[in-house]
């Protein structure tokens, strides 16, 4: 009985981690920012406005964060 604790426990201990980590590797991927003259460049290359690329990028950016939920749930 004893032994079947420290495995749940030690599972549990390890699915935390992991989630965890993927949390935190998620945030460093969307904390990537675009300084003004990259967004400028960018956002002429595409034939937009830097609003309208802003928009876009934050759009991307929620449904890659939604879809990685999903992804967990």
């Amino acid at each position: 009985m004893l032994n079947m604790k420290k495995k749940i426990i030690g599972t549990s201990l390890g699915a935390m981690v992991a989630l965890g980590s993927l949390g935190i590797s998620a945030y460093a991927a969307d904390n990537q920012k675009l300084d003004k003259n990259q967004l400028k460049q960018e956002a002429a290359k595409q034939g937009v406005s830097v609003k309208e690329l802003r928009g876009k990028l934050k759009a991307e950016r929620t449904a890659d964060r939604e879809a990685k939920l999903k992804a967990i749930a």
